[in-house]
């Protein structure tokens, strides 16, 4: 029996010549005197690899699998398997998550750092103080003047959204005064079966520092955006970013919404009951600056960790809304025709309205069952929406867990190459 003595990286390995060739064809079982690897002063053949994963290779040629401890990282075990030639299809079942892990790790890293590219990419094409303004607006933790205008900017956010939801409470409208005709119309048209909300906007006036406020918040966002537009380095990446057609809509709205109202109160329009319209429809459609919060994800890494956790998820996402329409559909025509005296049982699209809100747990009460059949049905369908709603959840906080941890492993990174950087300038200028 010829024994082979390897030495990898230092490490000495000792074997058999008929354990080499267990796999043909690859480097270990083509080894001979004559290759360039081979130390005649030593009588062995020297490998300037890594020892740790050339261990695991070589139980592999003992027991024809392939284990890797997790100690390993997944690219290094790839780029030895590559340079002994053997297929990643050895690996056994129980070692897969240690070689695709890295996978995942970077899959999460690359996500985090597409806003980070992004930027610089467009270091290069622009002048110095126009980047630094944008970088301030767009990589909150750039520097400490990028924090302090990101709070700026997330306060004046949750302030316009406060104003906003403010401006719709009834208490906070100005009334007409009592005895005047706009008075006695707006009592009239109270018991008539006009929304609500049409005549809060005819009748009422709006509040006064709710307007002063409303107004100060429109022109920020619209400097802000101004601003922005004006010091980004590539247009096409401030175009092809959903959050800033967010605030350029919300912008041209707000001002249509502020000259449809002053003109009113002005009487400068002829055709009133089309600029009522037309106010009603951007007073609408204004609802969309609520999604400027949306913009807090940039300075707050868990927010956007959040949303990238739910995108990740989407296929489970996905696959729940298929399930529990599929369920809501069996359990609603179940009960349907369960509940056949019930008269808040009409259809089956009314019954799958009731199974979903069971499935929920939310029961609103409007629709119950009375039969001994329908609170049968009503049990199973409550257990099942119990059930269907719980596993989704486990794969959500996974996936939020694996973000969360490589962000801190970055964050950590980054200031530690921070603080390296900094020493060493501080060293070149001494």
């Amino acid at each position: 029996m010829e024994r082979v003595r390897i030495c990898v990286g230092g490490t000495h390995f000792v074997t058999t010549r008929e354990t080499l060739n267990k796999y043909p064809r690859t480097p270990l079982a083509e080894l001979n005197k004559s290759c360039d690897n081979f130390d005649d002063s030593e009588n062995e053949y020297y490998f300037d690899r890594d020892p740790a994963v050339f261990a695991c290779i070589l139980n592999m040629y003992r027991t024809k699998e392939l284990h890797v401890t997790q100690a390993l990282c997944g690219n290094a075990v790839r780029n030895e398997l590559e340079f002994w030639k053997i297929p990643e299809t050895v690996i056994a079942p129980c070692c897969w998550r240690t070689l695709h892990q890295v996978d995942q790790d970077k899959e999460i890293l690359d996500s985090l750092n597409k806003g980070n590219m992004k930027g610089d990419k467009s270091e290069k094409s622009c002048h110095s103080w126009r980047f630094r303004v944008w970088r301030c607006m767009e990589q909150p933790n750039s520097s400490l003047t990028a924090r302090i205008w990101n709070v700026i900017l997330a306060l004046m956010i949750l302030l316009a959204s406060i104003v906003y939801c403010l401006d719709t409470e009834p208490g906070l409208r100005i009334m007409p005064e009592n005895g005047t005709d706009e008075y006695w119309t707006y009592r009239y048209a109270q018991k008539t079966n006009i929304d609500n909300r049409i005549l809060l906007l005819i009748f009422t006036d709006y509040n006064k520092i709710i307007y002063i406020i409303d107004f100060i918040c429109l022109l920020f966002f619209s400097a802000e955006l101004v601003v922005h537009l004006l010091v980004c380095p590539i247009l096409r990446l401030f175009f092809c970013s959903i959050i800033n057609w967010i605030d350029i809509l919300t912008v041209l709205i707000g001002w249509s919404v502020f000259v449809l109202e002053e003109g009113s109160s002005q009487d400068l329009f002829e055709d009133v009951q089309t600029a009522f319209y037309s106010y009603m429809v951007f007073k609408s459609l204004y609802a969309i600056r609520i999604f400027r919060i949306f913009r807090l994800m940039q300075s707050n890494s868990n927010l956007r960790i959040i949303f990238l956790s739910l995108m990740e998820c989407k296929r489970e996402l996905i696959l729940l809304v298929l399930s529990f329409f599929i369920l809501a559909t069996i359990f609603g025509s179940f009960e349907y025709f369960c509940e056949g005296t019930n008269s808040k049982f009409e259809s089956i699209p009314l019954a799958i309205w009731w199974a979903l809100v069971t499935m929920t747990t939310v029961g609103y009460g409007d629709m119950y069952p009375t039969t001994t059949c329908g609170y049968a049905v009503g049990s199973v369908c409550a257990l099942f929406g119990v059930l269907a709603l719980t596993l989704p959840v486990a794969v959500i906080a996974t996936h939020f867990s694996d973000y969360y941890t490589v962000n801190q492993w970055r964050s950590k990174a980054k200031k530690r190459k921070q603080r390296l950087l900094s020493g060493e300038c501080q060293s070149q200028r001494e």
